[in-house]
């Protein structure tokens, strides 16, 4: 006897000992892939274990599938109505818990799937409302037009992130010169970023919402950035960008004593910053002042620095930096301005909390 294609086709799957049950309005959602379809089977095998705490890190290094797919098929979960996200606060400061639900129907809930609660238990934010938040924020300008004209943005209820000696005010810094601007160099000799090519990088077709949100969502459960980040510079911004409350500080920049706009200080904030980033994400390791250092040395020092990854966990190690390089901006002739930055914040790592607690003894 033959077999031909269709006797292949019209086989059956013997039966086996051993079950998962799973939704069959998930099953069958002509709406979802085959991926997210085994995706959905695959946690619910998991779900119902006893004694097993799931997590999404489990689950990923359970797959065979690289992370980008597996996490294609994680938003796609989400983005159907399957999947639900919720962030609660901890109780520690800045610091979220993560949960995951599983559902049997899914909720689409016209697009809502991860939910913010405050510690009262109320939703007070959702991933649409922190969308319209983002796409209706002001800009930031580039460069203000007068930095000698008093701005409306020295009133923003915040709490400093950098230790204090009481001399020291929102907005002021000891070292500032009024609006006088750092002019830092657009073209230096070390000015040209790192070659990011040699991975294919997860960002690739996502929105900046729905990169953000990933992020976001990633360093609340592992409390670190990952290696991959390195090589998906987008995904390293906006890291960077949360520990170090880029978006505030955008929207509220640094003032003078006078509560003028500190141009000076804003530019060294946001090199800095770029700087940073260049370093998490550089290819070839590289040499900050005799030391060869890779961007995963540089990703553990960032880790090991910013409260396990909350928000503004960076604000008092940049802090510290701006100061050190503001001064030497002063006070040092520089050749490679980018160089010596990376330098400086290398050496920032070990020891900024030892500079900012003699500050607060003196």
């Amino acid at each position: 006897m033959s077999l031909n294609n269709k006797t292949a086709e019209n086989g059956t799957f013997r039966k086996r000992q051993g079950f998962t049950m799973a939704s069959n309005a998930a099953i069958r959602d002509r709406k979802l892939s085959l991926k997210a379809k085994g995706l959905y089977t695959f946690i619910m095998s998991y779900a119902t274990m006893p004694g097993l705490t799931l997590t999404k890190s489990f689950l990923a290094t359970h797959c065979l599938e690289k992370e980008r797919a597996f996490n294609s098929a994680w938003d796609e979960l989400k983005t159907h109505g399957f999947l639900k996200v919720y962030f609660t606060p901890s109780g520690e400061n800045n610091r979220w818990c993560v949960e995951y639900e599983l559902l049997d129907v899914a909720d689409p809930a016209d697009g809502v799937h991860t939910y913010y609660y405050n510690l009262a238990g109320e939703v007070t934010a959702t991933n649409l409302t922190r969308k319209a938040q983002r796409d209706n924020a002001e800009p930031a300008p580039e460069q203000q037009a007068d930095s000698r004209t008093p701005q409306n943005v020295g009133d923003a209820p915040r709490t400093l992130h950098y230790r204090t000696n009481g001399n020291r005010t929102y907005g002021e810094r000891t070292n500032g010169n009024g609006g006088n601007n750092i002019i830092l160099p657009c073209k230096t000799k070390n000015n040209t970023q790192d070659n990011h090519s040699f991975i294919q990088q997860e960002s690739e077709g996502m929105s900046e919402e729905e990169i953000q949100d990933k992020v976001m969502e990633e360093l609340a459960v592992q409390q670190a950035i990952p290696y991959q980040y390195a090589s998906d510079p987008k995904m390293m911004e906006c890291a960077i960008h949360y520990l170090t409350e880029w978006e505030f500080r955008c929207k509220h920049p640094f003032l003078t004593t006078r509560g003028f706009v500190d141009d000076r200080r804003m530019n060294a904030f946001k090199f800095c910053i770029e700087c940073l980033i260049e370093m998490a994400c550089a290819r070839q390791q590289a040499n900050y002042r005799g030391a060869l250092i890779s961007y995963a040395n540089v990703i553990d020092a960032i880790n090991r620095n910013s409260d396990h990854c909350t928000e503004g966990g960076l604000s008092e190690f940049l802090e510290q930096t701006m100061d050190d390089f503001l001064n030497a901006c002063e006070n040092t002739e520089i050749t490679d301005i980018r160089k010596y930055t990376k330098s400086l914040i290398w050496s920032s790592f070990s020891t900024y909390k030892v500079k900012l607690d003699a500050a607060c003894l003196s």
